[in-house]
């Protein structure tokens, strides 16, 4: 069950559409985390994200951790699987090459997405002003306030912020 773009000239505050109820404390959290991602132990970013959503919004989200690049794919399809049966969020955690690849899955699916920043330049949260600590970026997650992200397509492929083409997206994939 894929979620319908809302259309109301006061999307996220008037309630009438499933699209705008996206984040309420009994819709449960699927996050990804790209393991390679940052500069943090990844057990210190699991543990961190967890305590940060119980915090925030009183529940423990689901965490699927990607061990590398190789893995995100197959892990991102079982978390958006996931948020779609139960209906949930799907968080994304990484840089920005995680986040384009998660985020992919999410506008194919029209599945709620949300992004806590985890890599080292984090344009695209640093471009939407989405906070750069992990217990602020929940915040404004939990908080509930949607707002529109653009997203352009090149062959097929989404992208958020900027796309590259020739090598430098090669040096970024080694």
């Amino acid at each position: 069950m894929g979620l319908r773009r809302c259309r109301a000239p006061v999307h996220g505050r008037h309630g009438k559409c499933q699209a705008c109820d996206i984040v309420k404390p009994n819709r449960p959290v699927f996050v990804v985390v790209n393991a390679r991602s940052g500069r943090a132990a990844v057990r210190d970013r699991i543990e961190a994200l967890r305590a940060g959503f119980v915090a925030a919004s009183g529940q423990a989200p689901r965490i699927f951790v990607a061990r590398s690049g190789k893995h995100l794919a197959g892990i991102a399809i079982a978390a958006v699987s996931q948020a779609l049966r139960e209906e949930g969020v799907l968080v994304v955690t990484g840089g920005d090459g995680t986040i384009n690849a998660v985020g992919q899955l999410a506008l194919s699916h029209q599945v709620p997405f949300g992004i806590i920043p985890g890599g080292t330049f984090n344009l695209l949260s640093r471009t939407h002003d989405i906070p750069q600590d992990i217990d602020g970026a929940i915040r404004t997650i939990v908080s509930g306030n949607v707002r529109p992200v653009q997203a352009g397509l090149v062959n097929d492929r989404a992208f958020f912020v900027n796309a590259s083409l020739g090598l430098y997206p090669r040096l970024l994939e080694d």
